[in-house]
């Protein structure tokens, strides 16, 4: 885990602890589990989730700042942990009713009346061990959290290390999110309120489709929205889904793949109206849209969802 060294001492011995993996995944699980707050400051709301369908999460929660958390633990290195986990994060936000009604039956009417899904789900994955590609990927996932754990002795001493950020320590402030300048920068700050305003609704959005997707600034008249989380070849694929810019001081440019083959009434229609353009001298399938007004956002929200579903499959063209 680390160069560190423990030891216990006993009767003024000094004994070696040698750090070791759980013997099961279902003992860490457990030990968690019964620990949540102590160890992660996490509420625990439900315990082997099965979502609409077939997947199941290891653990649901809440955090201090009643921000929704997805919990999945591997017993040792297991390349498939994030997928996971930000899968459920995804499906936890679709099934957002079904979650709200565990924690009002768990925790009361009035935590479930402050739960916070104006921030992207809290994602913490529990492993003896990372790749580098999972390390790469932590760095680039603002919500995303990597805890590996050791055990010590006969389940006397465990050993919790945050790969990249620790958590926060302060609650979630919509203000302070609001405000992150790698973000916000000076092309939107200098935006019309109107603008600012609109682009929120859009960012709000893109974050809702799934926690998979993360906002960052390329460069500072670009934001770009991140399908995190996509493999090739056992390697972490970069992943840059729909582009936005603020044009004029009075509307938002949007760049985004569609599949071409996949036409329907709707996108021919804002071709038609010259909403949405297909880019020229782009790459296949990258298309653009102008947004002028709530009207316009409203009518392309399909799209953006397409264009979402969509992006694993078209990746190779980006």
């Amino acid at each position: 885990m680390s160069g560190a060294k423990y030891f216990r001492l006993r009767d003024g011995r000094a004994e070696k602890l040698t750090a070791h993996a759980a013997g099961k995944e279902r003992d860490i699980q457990n030990i968690f589990e019964d620990n949540l707050e102590a160890l992660l400051g996490v509420r625990l709301v439900e315990s082997e989730y099965r979502f609409r369908g077939r997947d199941r999460s290891d653990t649901l929660g809440l955090d201090a700042s009643n921000r929704p958390v997805v919990i999945e633990y591997k017993r040792d290195e297991d390349d498939t942990i994030i997928n996971q986990a930000m899968g459920y994060a995804a499906k936890l936000k679709r099934q957002k009713l079904d979650f709200e009604q565990m924690v009002k039956d768990r925790l009361g009417e009035e935590v479930q009346s402050a739960i916070r899904w104006d921030a992207n789900v809290r994602v913490i994955c529990v492993a003896a061990n990372f790749n580098d590609d999972d390390c790469e990927l932590e760095k680039r996932t603002s919500d995303l959290e990597l805890v590996r754990y050791a055990l010590m002795g006969k389940h006397e001493f465990m050993l919790l290390e945050w790969v990249g950020k620790l958590p926060a320590e302060e609650p979630y402030s919509q203000d302070s999110a609001i405000s992150r300048p790698s973000h916000y920068d000076k092309s939107i700050a200098e935006a019309s309120p109107e603008l600012r305003a609109r682009y929120e609704k859009l960012r709000n959005l893109l974050l809702s489709l799934g926690g998979s997707v993360s906002e960052h600034t390329k460069r500072k008249d670009l934001i770009i929205f991140r399908y995190n989380g996509l493999r090739r070849n056992n390697r972490i694929q970069r992943s840059d889904f729909i582009t936005v810019q603020f044009r004029q001081n009075k509307m938002l440019h949007i760049a985004l793949f569609l599949d071409l083959e996949k036409k329907t009434d709707s996108i021919e229609q804002l071709l038609s109206q010259g909403l949405l353009k297909h880019c020229p001298d782009k790459r296949k399938c990258w298309f653009e849209i102008s947004i002028y007004s709530d009207e316009d956002l409203e009518r392309t929200k399909p799209l953006l969802q397409r264009a979402y579903k969509e992006w694993p499959d078209l990746a190779k063209y980006a």
